[in-house]
């Protein structure tokens, strides 16, 4: 892929949200062509990671942009064009699975020589398992492949601070044919000056904000090209890219430093595990009893919904004069009572 120099860029590394970490190289300016218009792009360039789509948020909003699955199509400047966003492939996909058991160790990329019921085929897709991907927190990227002796190479990622196994005749994903046309996005080979990077849109595309808890950052993109070097056909490659869109949720590298934010409102229950241990055990006539009590409660906001991720330890029963509070689990409610008598 031709490009017009990376330019440094202020951001050095990104912290994911499953605490791993993305080293980036720095920034490139690329042009892609949708027809009879011509776009520019800001990538970030790192290594050896896919991205789950090389358009972000800036492109979207400058180009006018509706990305629409269900016609599988990208619309520019509110249907003035569209393109083919997924290539639809119509063969019966083929499972691969593992030949034998892994474990892969944590930051950590393994090449596994997968099992398929294929003799031998040419320029295969291998569409990823996403149910194993969000079990086993690994990513298994998009790839074309040669099946040789029914038998595949593909990549998966381990990018958590722990070690990851995957037991034998797991399967991994399917094996489709790719020799179906498509048009697609193609990305022009035309030079552009490096001095059009200027240190405003640079610092931008750099924001820190945390974007689990203000939704401000910016979106970032990740070129993949080192994942598809092997691929000498352009077209071909450009597929995987797009084929990455479908799975932008598995690779979202924009929470900068994780999910940070201490539950508010949290109660101490002491020596009881708000999550391991059962509820009391009461009667339907009782259950009844507290159910309205604490709606009465809850009416004269006496207590109210808490947010609080654990189990708040509250019953109500009736006494002679007044209602208490005695010990039982509600989930979600907390608040201020009147002492018991």
């Amino acid at each position: 892929m031709q490009h017009t120099p990376i330019t440094p860029c202020s951001l050095k590394e990104v912290h994911t949200a499953n605490c791993g970490f993305i080293s980036l190289i720095g920034i490139v300016k690329l042009n892609v062509q949708i027809h009879h218009i011509d776009t520019q792009v800001d990538a970030y360039v790192t290594h050896d990671l896919i991205c789950p789509m090389i358009l972000g948020r800036d492109w979207i909003q400058n180009n006018y942009v509706n990305i629409n699955f269900y016609t599988n199509r990208i619309y520019l400047f509110n249907g003035l064009t569209s393109t083919a966003l997924l290539f639809k492939l119509f063969r019966d996909p083929v499972i691969m699975s593992l030949s034998h058991d892994i474990v892969i160790p944590p930051f950590h990329t393994k090449f596994l020589y997968d099992h398929v019921l294929i003799k031998s085929l040419d320029n295969t897709l291998f569409t990823p398992n996403v149910a194993l991907q969000r079990t086993r927190m690994v990513l298994i990227p998009h790839s074309l492949l040669h099946i040789r002796n029914n038998r595949g190479v593909i990549s998966v990622i381990n990018n958590t601070r722990h070690s990851t196994m995957i037991s034998r005749n797991t399967p991994l994903g399917c094996i489709s044919s790719s020799t179906t046309t498509a048009d697609i996005n193609v990305i022009s080979t035309s030079s552009m000056d490096s001095s059009y990077f200027s240190l405003p849109s640079i610092s931008l595309l750099s924001c820190t904000h945390c974007n689990c808890c203000n939704k401000d950052l910016t979106i970032t993109t990740n070129t993949i090209s080192s994942l598809v070097e092997h691929i000498d056909d352009p077209v071909k490659k450009m597929k995987v890219y797009i084929v990455l869109h479908r799975y932008s949720s598995l690779f979202d590298d924009s929470c900068l430093q994780g999910i940070t934010c201490k539950p508010q409102n949290a109660i101490n229950t002491g020596s009881h595990s708000p999550v391991a241990e059962h509820p009391r055990r009461v009667s339907h006539l009782n259950r009844q009893v507290i159910n309205t009590e604490v709606q009465k409660m809850l009416n004269n906001t006496m207590i109210e919904p808490s947010n609080s991720p654990l189990i708040a330890p509250f019953s109500v029963h009736r006494a002679t004069e007044n209602v208490g509070v005695s010990v039982h689990r509600t989930l979600n409610i907390s608040g201020r009572c009147p002492p018991c008598h």
